[in-house]
């Protein structure tokens, strides 16, 4: 892809990134976010240390593979941030350096959901609110001529290790994307990172993000758990390991003592096919991408259950 169209799905990215699923089986009482078609998973964080992150920018099968590129982003409120943003087809994962992220440590993460239907926000921030009453916010994000986001999330007094929100986009930045949902209907991942790329093809190799492994401490597993069950996740859970589900989205949680990457796994289908595995260690991260049509990024030294 063309460097100007890299430039164009970065600055699309700022505005996503700040803050910063399917129908279940089961019945569920009106309004109760279980409803809510269209929420989807948006996007990941992780915050590198500065080798690791340097490692991962200076490695040419990386950019080669991903496409991956540095660069720095202003939002309307002036705020800026800096990272390496891994676009796919439908989601995409952000990636930070420590270095430059101010109360950000090494292993911490986000969880970015978001809803493709207008005005479903207000049914996500009922259910959130109910969960988290004393501590829920909705926010609006807006860029340098008219807004590109609201949030809804919960509210900490320092950056989180383990961060979750759920983000609607305003009328006028779809609008601005040649994106109109009318008549209650909704819009397709595919098709707003499509109105990104101005009709390009996607050439990347990441398809979608459909599974996450966690390592947490007991307090960021039981936020994790409330705020996740809130949204109508499906639960199961095995000797203290908890897996929740909804929408071809999978995301296991262990706990630990120390953890020294919230988001231990992330795993993901591939867009393009391998005919043979293929694996590259990145410090001690581990990429596989295999010839079954899924890949899996590694953060952590225990890796993957799987």
């Amino acid at each position: 892809m063309p460097r100007t169209g890299l430039l164009a799905i970065s600055v699309a990215l700022w505005s996503l990134v700040l803050p910063g699923s399917g129908l279940l089986a089961q019945e569920k009482p009106p309004g109760d976010p279980g409803e809510v078609a269209s929420l989807r998973l948006n996007h990941v964080y992780v915050v590198l240390d500065h080798d690791l992150y340097t490692s991962l920018a200076r490695s040419k099968e990386m950019t080669d593979l991903f496409g991956l590129f540095e660069e720095t982003m202003e939002t309307g409120e002036g705020d800026s941030w800096t990272a390496m943003p891994w676009v796919g087809r439908r989601a995409y994962v952000e990636i930070f350096d420590a270095a430059g992220q101010e109360g950000r440590e090494p292993g911490y993460g986000a969880i970015a959901l978001s809803v493709h239907r207008p005005g479903d926000l207000a049914r996500v921030e009922k259910a959130i609110s109910s969960a988290f009453p004393d501590s829920t916010i909705r926010k609006t994000v807006s860029g340098s001529q008219i807004p590109w986001f609201d949030y809804v999330k919960v509210e900490h007094e320092s950056p989180a290790p383990m961060n979750m929100w759920v983000m609607e986009f305003s009328r006028e930045h779809l609008e601005r994307r040649g994106i109109y949902p009318e008549g209650g209907g909704s819009f397709t991942r595919e098709a707003y990172w499509d109105s990104i790329r101005e009709g390009a093809p996607y050439e990347g190799i990441l398809d979608d993000i459909v599974g996450l492994e966690l390592g947490l401490t007991g307090s960021e597993l039981t936020e994790t758990r409330a705020f996740l069950l809130a949204l109508g996740f499906a639960e199961d859970e095995t000797n203290g390991e908890y897996t929740w589900t909804r929408g071809g989205l999978e995301i296991l949680a262990r706990q630990r003592t120390a953890p020294r990457s919230r988001i231990e796994v992330i795993r993901f289908s591939l867009a393009k096919s391998y005919p043979e595995d293929h694996s590259l260690s990145i410090g001690d991260t581990r990429l596989r991408l295999g010839k079954d049509g899924f890949g899996t990024w590694e953060l952590a030294p225990n890796g993957s259950r799987r």
